[in-house]
This record gives C-alpha cells, sequence and structure tokens, in this order.
C-alpha cells in the first residue's frame, strides 16, 4: 500500500480507525465488549500491542493501533491471515466430527499461544463441542475485533 493506493477521500482504513486523522471508531468499553471480557487475559500480548489509548476530554478511549500511519493512511490490509485460516480449521473439525480433537485444540493453541504462551487450552478443559467452540469464538473476537 502507498499514498497513491488510498482508494478516495475518507475511504481508508486509518480514516476511520486512527485518532490523528479523523478516528470515527474507537474501541468499546461497554460491558459486553470484548476488551472487557474476563476470558481475556490482561497478560494476553494483543492487548497491548494491538491497541493504543487516548484521552478525549475525560474520556480514556482504546484505538485499534493497526492503520496507525498519518496523514497518509498507507497501512498493509490483508484480505486473509493465517490466524483465521487455523480458526477455520479448528473449527470445521469439531464440527465435522460433532468431537474436540488433539489437532483441533493444537490449532487453536497455535492462534492463542503466540500472544498469551502461559495461556494455553487442554483437551480436559474444552472437551465438549459447545465449549471448544466458546473458546474458539472468543479467540476469533480477539483476533479480529467481532462484535458479540
Amino acid at each position: 500500500m502507498s499514498e497513491y493506493d488510498v482508494p478516495g477521500i475518507q475511504n481508508s482504513l486509518a480514516s476511520y480507525y486512527n485518532p490523528a486523522i479523523i478516528g470515527d471508531y474507537a474501541l468499546s468499553n461497554d460491558p459486553g465488549a470484548i476488551l472487557r471480557s474476563p476470558a481475556w487475559r490482561e497478560n494476553d500480548a494483543r492487548r497491548t500491542e494491538l491497541t493504543r489509548s487516548t484521552t478525549v476530554g475525560a474520556t480514556i478511549r482504546q484505538w485499534l493501533r493497526k492503520f496507525n500511519t498519518a496523514p497518509v493512511p498507507a497501512d498493509f490490509v490483508p484480505v486473509i491471515r493465517y490466524s483465521e485460516v487455523l480458526l477455520n480449521y479448528a473449527e470445521a473439525l469439531v464440527r465435522s466430527g460433532n468431537a474436540v480433537t488433539p489437532l483441533a485444540i493444537n490449532l487453536l493453541n497455535a492462534v492463542r499461544g503466540r500472544s498469551a504462551p502461559a495461556a494455553a487450552y487442554t483437551v480436559a478443559e474444552l472437551a465438549i463441542p459447545a465449549d471448544f467452540l466458546n473458546a474458539l469464538y472468543l479467540e476469533r473476537r480477539i483476533e479480529f475485533w467481532e462484535k458479540a
């Protein structure tokens, strides 16, 4: 990406997610938001590597650290990420066999483990498919900032 790839005025991701430009979309700190989830551990590196804080008036707001070039919004925007492939594969394994396999756990841990190595899931902890899928959905929300 370069300054010549921007699709138009206020149409790049930085235009929406960067407080230095326009910054319309701060991350939600509402009770159901992923930032407040107790399941997203405080020592997970994604908490500090993917977000930053700014003070707006008397309120501290969280922003994505991605898309932070300004004033020229030239951040690389991947279409698909490897973590998405791993999570999709793990979900497909569990849904197709209606059972949690060691491979599915390993795939889930490959995504979580690079940011929170001490927080690996175990087969015993996620033996029931519904529990596994809930853990997978949590990781997907953290990785891709999905709403609840």
